[in-house]
């Protein structure tokens, strides 16, 4: 899941690095709901560039997701191989081996 506009709301020339939006609380819901359903959600996020990432920036976001999700989540700037999804706000869906872009 990404984070900045699409987990939590962009936030426009902010103060500071540590600046976070509120929830979008579509998204919110999403992720809890499949929390609860056993699966595993990480946070894709360049706040965590370059790997690993600065400890401070991460802490951010984990306490955002305690704050709202109700738990910290993995915080990461690495695709994981495994997953299933990507939900991101500026990112484009592909066809799988045709190259056609979604949408």
């Amino acid at each position: 899941m990404d984070f900045d506009g699409t987990l939590a709301k962009r936030v426009e020339n902010p103060q500071s690095e540590d600046a976070v939006g509120l929830p979008v609380w579509r998204m919110v819901e999403m992720v809890r709901g499949l929390r609860a359903q056993g699966e595993k959600v990480r946070i894709f996020t360049a706040r965590a560039w370059p790997p690993p990432g600065d400890p401070q920036k991460i802490e951010v976001v984990k306490e955002w997701c305690r704050r709202y999700i109700g738990e910290a989540l993995p915080v990461t700037c690495i695709k994981d191989p495994f997953c299933v999804a990507i939900y991101d706000d500026i990112a484009y869906g592909v066809i799988r081996d045709e190259g056609q872009v979604i949408g």
